[in-house]
């Protein structure tokens, strides 16, 4: 399987439950779906720098964070276009 299939895998089943974790967090819909595409985009890089697909419960934390987007596809294996491992 590609890397953006099991991505899109691990997105389907996981999505409700990092939703629903971060609106219990914060308390409003729109924050918990920002805070939930930056959970998926921080797992989305960890994916493909060679790293395993779990679930992202920190949300806490990629909540504290705000990145510039990153490409949707894995260039080499990596989303910053270096070489794979």
């Amino acid at each position: 399987m590609q890397a953006e299939q099991r991505f899109a895998v691990f997105y389907a089943e996981t999505y409700r439950l990092i939703l629903t974790v971060a609106q219990q967090r914060v308390g409003d819909l729109p924050t918990a779906q920002d805070i939930t595409s930056e959970v998926f985009r921080v797992a989305w890089i960890h994916h493909c720098d060679g790293g395993t697909l779990e679930s992202p419960l920190a949300v806490s934390r990629a909540a504290e964070h705000r990145r510039p987007r990153v490409p949707l596809a894995c260039q080499a294996g990596r989303a910053d276009g270096a070489a794979g491992p």
